[in-house]
Formats: C-alpha cells, sequence, structure tokens
C-alpha cells in the first residue's frame, strides 16, 4: 500500500487593507519593496514581500492616489499569485516559502512596460534572506 501523499498547499488568497507605507510596515521583508515609476499624472504603485516569522511569506500592495495597480507573488516552484487594488492596499495570504524562493513584481494597471521586481528571497529557518 502507498503512502498517502500530502495534500497541495493551498493557494494564496488576498484581502483588502488599509494603505500603508511599506517603510511602516513592521513585518516588511527589508530589501524587497519595489515601486512603479511616477509618470505623468500617473502615482506610483509599491509591492513587498511580509514576513510572520513562521517561515512563509505574503505579498502586499499598495496603491498611491487612488492608481489601479497590479501586483504578482511569485515562487520557485511556478506558482504566482496577482493582486489587485484601485484603492488603499491589498495583501495575500501566508505562503509557505521553505525550499523555494520568492519574490513580488508590480505595475500600474495602465502601464505593463513598466513592471519591476523585488530580488529573490528564500527562508533561513524562519528568516528571509535575499538571494
Amino acid at each position: 500500500m502507498a503512502a498517502p501523499s500530502s495534500p497541495p498547499a493551498a493557494a494564496p488568497t488576498s484581502s483588502a487593507i488599509g494603505g500603508v507605507n511599506g517603510g511602516d510596515d513592521p513585518a516588511q521583508v527589508k530589501g524587497s519593496e519595489v515601486d512603479t515609476s511616477w509618470v505623468g499624472s500617473d502615482a506610483a504603485c509599491s509591492a513587498w514581500l511580509d514576513d510572520n516569522g513562521s517561515g512563509a511569506l505574503a505579498g502586499v500592495l499598495n496603491t498611491s492616489l487612488g492608481q489601479s495597480c497590479i501586483a504578482e507573488l511569485h515562487r520557485s516552484d511556478g506558482m504566482a499569485y496577482t493582486l489587485r487594488a484601485s484603492w488603499g492596499a491589498a495583501k495575500t495570504s501566508s505562503v509557505p516559502d521553505t525550499g523555494y524562493t520568492m519574490w513580488i513584481c508590480v505595475r500600474n494597471a495602465n502601464n505593463s512596460s513598466d513592471e519591476p521586481c523585488s530580488p529573490h528571497f528564500r527562508m533561513n529557518g524562519s528568516t528571509p534572506v535575499r538571494q
């Protein structure tokens, strides 16, 4: 009889949160924040990784001045999750990172050519480390 396989990890979910500046987020993984460019009247969108100390990371997307923003949270096994927000911010549920690297990319919904991505991070125990 074959041993039961472990179920696949649950897909991330996201929820709206109040707008927050990455520098004011105490759970922000330092060095993971990325911002879009300020072009004409378009304000910047920003995104970063959050660490809850458990070996799992979350993605945060923050809008600026009511801009429509999109962020994509990536894990090195091919998992990707898209966050969208037009006001305030959005945050994903925590995604297990042990054995993988994770990063986040962000863009203004009206400008798909400007999509900067954060450096890749992996977990060293329960501490995120830049790759």
